[in-house]
């Protein structure tokens, strides 16, 4: 059983890196313009999934008796599986063509924005994201990780555009 868990997440390990190089190799072609460019996670998630996945692989491989280890060497599995899939081409990415914005979600919830259904941009200074707001709407349609690639021309794109973006 332990042989079988461990060449799970060899292969596990394996896919992952060669589906996120092949992602990442693809979407650097792809020229930024004003006009069009993507916004996505950045590849350093997936390898910080990787060394989670490496690290609970060879928890597995020690012999451990406290009966939490099992707890943490599964949170830690599934928290690493979760990062790794992050940056995977097309799982959460927000894409900017001329004045619309579609943004694919985590789980399959899509969302598209004109430029002038947007009311206001929140800043977030703390955490370092962007909140996007459309018009009569309460909550933020549209939340942006500011460490993401592409986000130095998303903000160009909102400066060009007039959209105001307050810091909170």
């Amino acid at each position: 059983m332990l042989v079988t868990a461990v060449v799970v997440l060899f292969v596990l390990v394996v896919a992952v890196l060669v589906v996120d190089a092949i992602g990442y190799a693809l979407y650097s072609r792809q020229p930024a313009t004003s006009d069009s460019f993507l916004v996505r996670s950045p590849i350093r998630y997936a390898w910080l999934g990787v060394v989670g996945l490496a690290v609970s692989a060879s928890m597995l491989l020690t012999d451990h008796s406290f009966w939490a280890m099992d707890y943490f060497i599964m949170a830690l599995l599934a928290v690493s599986l979760v990062l790794s899939a992050l940056s995977l081409p097309g799982l959460w990415e927000l894409r900017v063509e001329g004045d619309d914005l579609a943004q694919n979600g985590l789980l399959g919830g899509a969302r598209s924005l004109s430029k002038r259904d947007i009311s206001h941009v929140e800043l977030s200074r703390r955490h370092a994201i962007y909140h996007i707001y459309q018009r009569g709407e309460k909550k933020p349609v549209i939340s942006v990780n500011g460490r993401c690639v592409g986000i130095l021309a998303f903000s160009a794109w909102l400066e060009h555009s007039g959209i105001k973006v307050t810091a909170v």
